[in-house]
């Protein structure tokens, strides 16, 4: 009793992480907890400092986003333990993140996606999950749900994210309807395996990895496809309020996040075309 390890089970249980929690953010939370045990779960929980905190932090700065999704993790169990009155200070809090620098996920390009068409045609399963997760910009916790029970009788597509809770309605555009026409798939779902049943978010994840590595698109992944989708409205001329309306970003910062270098190509192009293109 007492030890990290202890506290860690503890919140495990709380209705807090039990009912609070959506099952994606608990299973990303275990995971995360599950190593801290194994690297200090012995130690007593207040006795972790900032300094350790900042220890950690720097020994993971090869890889930011991990470092700082570790510290997310325990500083949200430990703001628990406070309320539960187990712990008396959150020792992450005044220790900053690391800068996350790099676009992480690639963004397909339009020349990937005729050579991942050409690969993968309409009537396979790899291009009904292609043509699910471009044309309604969806992650892979949202496309692997789902199903006919999503479509509204305006010819809509309705989803509720996963992720953030944001509900979304989508047009279902020619080349997405004509991919679920295409493609047998259950009652509940329109990714299913070989053997007829729904994908998990992961089965589908490394499904899409196989389908990438056969169109010799080993950089590319699903969530490039969101990011690709966003980058095409950019380059249309949508506003970020347009695209935040498909994406279901509730904040703007993200979708410019996505779009400042087509946003700027396009910007740029339209500045001098209009200052210099006359002569």
């Amino acid at each position: 009793e007492g030890t990290l390890e202890w506290l860690i089970q503890q919140y495990f249980a709380s209705p807090e992480f039990q009912s609070g929690l959506k099952a994606t953010t608990q299973a990303v939370r275990r995971r995360i907890l599950a190593k801290v045990i194994e690297d200090g779960g012995d130690l007593i929980a207040c006795d972790v400092t900032s300094a350790d905190i900042r220890a950690g932090r720097n020994s993971r700065a090869a890889t930011p986003a991990a470092a700082n999704n570790r510290m997310k993790a325990i500083s949200a169990l430990y703001e628990w333990a406070k309320e539960a009155e187990l712990a008396d200070h959150n020792p992450v809090r005044g220790v900053k993140r690391l800068k996350e620098t790099g676009p992480g996920h690639h963004t397909w390009t339009v020349e990937e996606c005729f050579a991942y068409e050409q690969r993968h045609p309409v009537g396979t399963m790899a291009r009904l999950v292609y043509a699910l997760a471009l044309y309604t910009a969806s992650r892979v916790s949202d496309v692997h749900q789902l199903g006919p029970q999503h479509l509204t009788k305006d010819g809509s597509v309705r989803i509720v994210q996963e992720k953030t809770g944001a509900i979304v309605e989508l047009p279902v555009v020619p080349p997405l309807a004509e991919a679920i026409r295409a493609v047998p798939h259950s009652a509940l779902a329109f990714a299913v395996t070989v053997y007829g049943k729904p994908f998990t978010a992961k089965g589908l994840s490394n499904k899409m990895r196989e389908w990438c590595d056969q169109a010799k698109l080993p950089h590319c992944s699903m969530h490039g496809l969101r990011k690709a989708t966003a980058t095409r409205l950019a380059a249309h001329g949508m506003t970020a309020h347009e695209i935040a309306a498909v994406t279901g970003h509730k904040t703007l910062a993200e979708v410019q996040r996505y779009t400042a270098a087509v946003d700027q190509k396009r910007l740029a192009a339209d500045a001098l075309g209009r200052t210099f293109g006359g002569t």
